[in-house]
């Protein structure tokens, strides 16, 4: 790595500024970080500050200007071969939840340590970047950036972090941070040694479909799996019940969401799922924790079954044919609007 140096100059003298002890200039780097995000890069909003993952504690986090995930690792010293590691690992935690999931982790983990509290992050990132031309709602968070931040990086590091930003589909920078005294104060300099490409869309082998294309995808896996009937008819019964609520498509389900009365974020209450016989029609624990009694008794009469593990864990029926759908679809409906009825009592604040 390159040596910074910066001089004053006054007429024809030129004098060399001091650099700063380790200290002080750790000590800058954080707090004013965290303070002046566009320090990092501009238009990035933080959203998390020592966001609990698998991993260990991510130091920061946060949104670019067009959408976009931010995993910042920060050293506050030389930046070292583990930090590449580190990122890498932490941006491929969160690239690994749906984006159902990984909005509700956001909300749940923002407003520590000096970062504004995001209720919904949801709502807020819709409200955000809505005007975005390339807008497609949570989809547009992904690909995840990251970046590597300290007060230098020894050359293994630089050459790691060169080699992944130029010979795969990761956005990944190097930025160094400088500081020098003057007058009884130090001088932050920041230095972009490994620069991410601007282009992701260029890099990536494909480009990420649009949510209509992603419906159409499922449509034609549902009739392929001779499903097709039980499937539009379920997500229909949750469009119509459900009124208002969001919509994440996938791969291979439809999930919905609604604002969760006890913590004011947008939580998953229901899902369609495709599976390898038929369709599951599920809801969250969250969902029938409204509706406990209903739902036990729904349990009583039909073989229910789970998808999914912990949070993301969903108990429902598995639909195999037409007439399948055509022996439950009642009590299914009945369930969810009993759901739904719990669920604008809580959030109105009714008692009844």
């Amino acid at each position: 790595m390159e040596e910074v140096k910066i001089w004053v100059v006054e007429g024809a003298q030129a004098a060399p500024l001091n650099p700063a002890g380790g200290m002080a200039s750790e000590q800058l780097l954080e707090e004013n970080l965290v303070k002046h995000p566009d320090l990092l890069m501009e238009g990035v909003t933080l959203v998390g500050r020592q966001t609990p993952t698998d991993g260990g504690p991510l130091d920061l986090l946060g949104v670019d200007d067009e959408g976009r995930l931010v995993v910042f690792e920060l050293k506050r010293g030389t930046l070292s071969r583990d930090a590449v590691a580190q990122v890498i690992d932490y941006a491929s935690y969160l690239d690994s939840m749906d984006l159902t999931d990984l909005a509700e982790y956001i909300s749940e983990r923002s407003g520590a340590h000096g970062i504004d509290k995001i209720e919904d992050f949801q709502g807020w990132y819709s409200q955000a970047f809505q005007e975005m031309e390339s807008f497609q709602e949570l989809e547009s968070l992904k690909p995840l950036r990251m970046f590597l931040v300290g007060l230098g990086a020894d050359e293994r590091t630089e050459r790691m972090v060169n080699f992944l930003a130029n010979n795969s589909n990761m956005d990944i920078s190097l930025l160094t941070f400088h500081g020098f005294e003057h007058d009884g104060k130090i001088f932050l300099v920041k230095q972009v040694d490994v620069e991410g490409f601007e282009d992701f869309e260029s890099r990536l082998p494909t480009r990420r479909p649009s949510r209509a294309e992603r419906w159409n995808l499922l449509l034609g896996l549902a009739r392929d799996r001779g499903v097709h009937y039980p499937f539009e008819n379920a997500t229909d019964m949750f469009r119509d019940i459900l009124r208002g609520a969001g919509v994440a498509v996938r791969s291979n389900r439809v999930t919905y969401y609604m604002t969760d009365p006890e913590s004011g974020t947008g939580r998953a209450y229901s899902s369609v799922s495709i599976t390898e016989n038929g369709i599951h029609v599920g809801f969250y624990h969250r969902a029938f924790k409204l509706c406990q009694t209903e739902f036990d008794e729904i349990k009583a009469e039909s073989s229910f079954s789970a998808l999914g593990v912990g949070q993301r864990e969903r108990h429902g029926l598995v639909l195999h044919s037409d007439s399948d759908w055509e022996d439950h679809k009642e009590k299914i409906s009945k369930l969810t609007k009993n759901i739904y009825d719990s669920w604008l009592r809580k959030t109105r604040g009714d008692s009844a």
